[in-house]
């Protein structure tokens, strides 16, 4: 593979959201007669010389032999790298469980693919088509003490994140990458084997290890990529508590001090005194459904006083104008909705209350649903805007960005997806 091409590839692939149990392909890949090369890949760059030529000190000992194995020791056993060994791996596990949260696993990552990937054929991919997948996850054989299965990898395959021949494809004209492939398994590499899926074509299987979010480093990377910007910590002001139990969103009267300390830093004044309410109907996020157990609902609040009674939303979706609660949500299939209504590419919140005559504008997610109301209060005028869902360029036709403030809030979850912001 080139360098263009590896890069690209790489850069897709720390984008990838990793579940706990992957699945490899029990059965063999059909390939043409002859070797098959990706797009601007010469048979020359299969060899390790081509490389070695590319490289001013290609002799360079990077690890010896000894340093590997003490490094992938020690990446056993330490916390946090979901690195583990195989050969301390429990002999026996729960089938039915593991089914359950591979449905669940499943479930979720269908639900972060759905509504911008594609089908082979270049039409959006429907949840069709991911129900099929999650649907293949189960084992009808599993049972609840289960023996694991010990196996050595005859053909180079892949790790899949589900059991499907189908790809999942961010641009419908790119066939070449799939988000279906995490990583390649090759020739005698030793996996444990799991579950089966239904139609008996894929295993669930854990090799030596897989990824996970280097937070520390993702922040990183954004404030040496936006040098321009000041970034605000938050982190120390969130607990688990903080977020809903059944959902992965924050609890918007857990967040009050993160609104405070954004203020603060961008020399916003606010009220900070709210009256707290509570929906009638118990709230039940996506975690309730990807459980698949009976957990009990939760109470959704949300806070107002008479600043944010008076402001106004306008959605330029629909061209129409709404309070800043819209509890007409409440009792929808989502009723986290009644935070901005959800996903929409363009929003502005009108404050006739506000202290000062400052303007903001949010390039946001839907975490920031819950938060701009408090941070509204601030502002003569809040602009929103999701760029998952407006184009960049289009920005300059509705918002005008002279001497306002510009905050970016997006959860870590998008960032490390960055190909969803357009």
């Amino acid at each position: 593979m080139n360098a263009r091409n590896r890069n690209a590839r790489q850069k897709k692939q720390i984008c990838v959201l990793l579940i706990c149990a992957l699945l490899f392909s029990a059965a063999q890949p059909a390939f043409a007669a002859g070797i098959t090369y990706m797009p601007d890949v010469k048979a020359e760059m299969t060899e390790a010389s081509y490389w070695a030529d590319q490289s001013d000190n290609a002799d360079e000992v990077i690890l010896t032999p000894a340093e590997i194995k003490a490094l992938n020791r020690n990446s056993a056993l330490a916390e946090g790298t979901m690195i583990m060994d195989l050969k301390s791996a429990p002999e026996i596990y729960d089938g039915i469980a593991r089914n359950k949260a591979v449905q669940s696993s499943a479930t979720a990552d269908a639900k972060y693919y759905f509504g911008w990937t594609y089908m082979p054929n270049g039409d959006k991919a429907d949840w069709a088509y991911y129900e099929k997948m999650i649907e293949n996850c189960v084992d009808p054989t599993a049972v609840e003490v289960q023996k694991v299965r010990y196996g050595i990898a005859v053909n180079r395959t892949t790790l899949q994140v589900f059991p499907s021949s189908n790809p999942i494809l961010d641009d419908p004209k790119d066939l070449d990458f799939s988000y279906q492939a995490l990583s390649s398994i090759r020739v005698n590499e030793p996996v444990l084997i799991y579950n089966t899926s239904a139609d008996k074509n894929y295993y669930m299987a854990e090799e030596s290890g897989h990824l996970s979010m280097d937070y520390e480093r993702l922040f990183e990377q954004m404030q040496e990529g936006m040098p321009y910007a000041e970034f605000i910590a938050v982190q120390d002001l969130l607990s688990a508590e903080d977020y809903y139990k059944t959902d992965v969103h924050w609890r918007q009267e857990k967040i009050t001090d993160v609104a405070e300390r954004l203020a603060e830093v961008m020399g916003a004044e606010l009220i900070g005194q709210y009256e707290e309410k509570t929906l009638e109907n118990d709230f039940y996020g996506v975690y309730f459904g990807q459980s698949a157990l009976n957990l009990p609902g939760e109470k959704l609040h949300y806070l107002t006083n008479d600043g944010l009674e008076r402001c106004t939303v306008f959605n330029y979706e629909n061209n129409q104008t709404t309070g800043i609660y819209h509890l007409e949500k409440a009792d929808g299939n989502d009723p986290y909705e009644i935070f901005l209504s959800g996903p929409v590419s363009l929003l502005t919140i009108e404050n006739p209350m506000a202290k000062s005559e400052k303007e903001l504008i949010v390039f946001r997610d839907s975490f920031g649903s819950s938060l701009i109301q408090l941070l509204a209060e601030g502002y003569q005028k809040t602009t929103l805007v999701d760029i998952r869902y407006i184009q960049s360029d289009f920005l300059p036709n509705f918002v005008d960005f002279t001497g306002k403030d510009v905050l970016f809030l997006y959860s870590t979850v998008v960032l490390n997806n960055s190909e969803t912001l357009k």
